[in-house]
């Protein structure tokens, strides 16, 4: 799976992890297959849980909330103006970030930072700063502001998010969790800090819910009706959370510390009309990149439920005939699988958001030119418009046949669990075996089927 998309998602959902709020059957089992992780079905406070491209903090839970919801006088000063503005995009793109903290409890260590920046190319960065006596320094270079996260080399499943954000200085110090982190410095992070101390009190709430559940079940109480006493008194609690994030938005607009507001706040909020809220410098600001990537991921958050509520049980195995994808090509037409009916398909889900699955486009290329007698490739582009979509094809030069989905029905039906994810359909029109990542063993398989 693309490491970028996952923690991407991971990450985000991490920001606010003391929410921990989900009612839903149908979201349990949506990150379930979505993520390849495991949800449990009692919902209510999710424990951490590991996956291949990152782990959640051994404080975090799983944030889902599901419930409600110049006056210029001559052309002089025009240009001057246009200088101004051409001369203010510059400075973000030589922004620097610098951060110095304590971390208390800690002696010698080494602290992992890493942060992944959208623009201009969409890439994660790491680095590994040495921690003496508690005390460490870093220093960022990054054009917009970025989700980031740090964790002691000792201590990886103890993560702590943040931001950084050009041309601000963070003061840290405390622990590398929610609860017990202090920010300083520049207004940015004095205003985070703002923030959290209002939280802070909820996590405290959160944590004596989860408390009251574990003496419930010491005392007898049945897990079902556990969950259930935990899950209205979560709601209650997250009915606060969201009350503060929306009221700093409303009276702080003109701060870029609200903008991070975003991320506390439910998929079914209409968080395209509260940043509207924003001042324009706000909206269009270092800011920017970190508002439009929460709009886009909670529109893919909403796509992807609907589509699993419209695909239900319908999905596909191994052994069974693939369904027909109904999505069409470039040119408007629909792609009908039954008429590469006596060639094995390979379906290539994939998006031109996803390094890794444009990295394996060579090599799948060369396998196409081999056995193009024998083999077509149906690539599936997913999350992209159709402009991204048809940009993609033309200059990664794609010569298999492309269709887009929109709605990511398809995915859900094929169990798509990341990107890319490769299905091996024989000539029979069979499903034969799916592949997640960009894998050796899908070549290695492919071989032995077209040895056949």
């Amino acid at each position: 799976m693309d490491f970028i998309c996952k923690i991407d998602i991971i990450f985000r959902c991490m920001q606010y992890s003391q929410m921990g709020i989900c009612n839903s059957e149908e979201l349990r089992k949506l990150f379930s297959e979505l993520w390849d992780i495991d949800v449990p079905e009692s919902f209510g406070l999710f424990p951490p849980f590991n996956t291949d491209c990152g782990k959640f903090c051994s404080h975090g839970l799983f944030q889902l909330h599901l419930h409600k919801h110049i006056h210029i006088s001559s052309m002089k000063h025009i240009k001057l103006l246009a200088l101004l503005l051409i001369f203010s995009s510059v400075g973000f793109a030589q922004g620097v970030f610098k951060m110095k903290g304590t971390i208390n409890g800690v002696k010698n260590d080494s602290l992992i930072i890493g942060y992944r920046q959208y623009e201009p190319e969409d890439s994660i960065f790491e680095k590994t700063v040495a921690v003496k006596n508690g005390k460490f320094r870093y220093k960022a270079k990054t054009q917009f502001a970025c989700l980031a996260w740090m964790h002691l080399k000792s201590k990886p499943g103890m993560e702590l998010t943040f931001y950084v954000v050009p041309g601000e200085e963070a003061i840290f110090n405390g622990k590398l969790n929610d609860k017990e982190a202090h920010w300083d410095g520049t207004s940015f992070f004095q205003q985070y800090q703002k923030l959290e101390d209002q939280l802070n009190p909820l996590r405290m709430e959160y944590d004596v819910i989860k408390k009251e559940k574990r003496e419930a079940l010491e005392a007898g109480v049945d897990e079902a009706t556990a969950d259930s006493i935990m899950r209205t008194k979560n709601f209650v609690v997250a009915n606060k959370w969201e009350n503060i994030l929306l009221k700093r938005i409303e009276e702080h607009p003109d701060e870029d510390a609200s903008a991070t507001d975003l991320l506390g706040l439910g998929i079914y909020f209409d968080l395209d009309t509260i940043v509207t809220k924003f001042t324009p410098e706000v909206r269009n600001g270092k800011m920017r990149v970190v508002i439009d990537k929460d709009l886009i991921l909670t529109k893919k958050l909403k796509t992807q439920i609907a589509a699993r509520k419209a695909v239900g049980n319908d999905t596909v195995a191994t052994g069974v005939l693939a369904p027909e994808l109904g999505l069409r090509n470039t040119q408007g037409d629909t792609l009908k699988l039954e008429s590469l009916r006596g060639k094995y398909v390979i379906l290539d889900f994939w998006g031109s958001w996803c390094s890794w699955c444009i990295k394996g486009f060579p090599k799948l290329k060369e396998y196409y030119a081999a056995h193009r007698d024998r083999l077509e490739i149906v690539g599936i582009d997913c999350n992209d418009t159709k402009e991204k979509w048809e940009a993609a094809i033309e200059k990664h030069e794609i010569p298999w046949l492309n269709v887009r989905s929109e709605d990511a029905t398809t995915e859900m039906r094929y169990n798509v669990k990341g990107y890319p994810f490769k299905v091996i359909i024989s000539p029979k029109g069979e499903i034969l075996k799916s592949f997640l990542g960009d894998d050796d063993e899908f070549f290695t398989y492919l071989d032995e089927q077209l040895a056949k």
